[in-house]
């Protein structure tokens, strides 16, 4: 899937459309609504942080070793990094192919997936569509068996935490093995299967009310993965540089502001 994508994206560069934003148009406030959605998994969500932090250590506790930071900081940067070139990746065929010939975007499930493959179809041939859509699947299907792993993951820990009960070394291997992870399994389970039953009427708005979600909580998150990376629980060597620091805190300062200006347009009817 990784490869087609990059190939299709070439294949569509030269039909992509130029221009300059035109100076008597207004800007159009819906499209607050799609931006939000878009940063809401672009390139991933902000709390993916956690769900890496949370694998890493277990990994750690299941082989018995102390990662460094030097081997653990590759990992997450490979998957961040690939989500935001593919991500642009899929903004410049949708530009180039469904824009340019006027095709909206389809508000339900299966002609939005069908309109997905065209993408491909149209780059690379007809046979682009049963070998990308096969592999469409199987990375969706292992998406949704990481975000089974790790939801139940995060809501154990958050409930041990707020217990006041510290985690001990060689304890957060075994979380898949508590009741409570057993338990928060077949709760999120059920209620994406609910979700996707009585709320998928439209898959347009069911897809931008779980990305507007995320968009939203991302300043909270955001806050307290720096709190919690420049804490005294990290030493001194394995933190961020000064730069960083700064880049992070300019970045928490947009995404507050980007929030704070989304309810502000929602609140004021704007969307309606």
């Amino acid at each position: 899937l990784a490869a087609s994508t990059l190939i299709a994206t070439a294949v569509a560069l030269p039909r992509l459309e130029w221009s300059w934003w035109p100076a008597d148009a207004a800007p159009d406030l819906r499209l607050m609504l799609f931006i939000a959605a878009l940063g809401g998994f672009m390139p991933v969500s902000a709390d993916s942080s956690v769900w890496q932090s949370l694998w890493t250590l277990a990994k750690a506790d299941d082989s018995h070793t102390r990662p460094q930071l030097r081997h653990v900081l590759p990992d997450f940067n490979i998957g961040y990094w690939a989500s935001a070139v593919f991500a642009l990746c899929f903004v410049i065929m949708g530009a180039a192919v469904m824009n340019r010939a006027g095709i909206a975007p389809a508000s339900e499930a299966a002609p939005f997936a069908a309109q997905i493959l065209a993408l491909y179809e149209t780059g690379l041939g007809p046979w682009a569509k049963p070998v990308v859509g096969a592999s469409v699947v199987s990375v969706m299907l292992t998406t949704t068996l990481a975000g089974l792993d790790a939801l139940p993951r995060v809501l154990v820990a958050i409930t041990r935490v707020l217990r006041g009960r510290a985690w001990a070394p060689g304890q957060i291997g075994g979380i898949d093995r508590t009741p409570e992870y057993r338990l928060y399994l077949v709760v999120l389970a059920g209620g994406a299967i609910a979700a996707l039953y009585l709320l998928l009427s439209s898959f347009r708005a069911f897809l931008d009310f779980g990305t507007t979600i995320a968009f939203l909580s991302a300043p909270v998150i955001a806050i307290l993965n720096h709190r919690a990376v420049f804490s005294t629980h990290v030493p001194p060597a394995d933190r961020p540089s000064k730069n960083m620091r700064a880049w992070s805190l300019a970045g928490i300062a947009a995404l507050v502001l980007f929030s704070a200006f989304y309810l502000y347009l929602l609140l004021g009817g704007y969307f309606d």
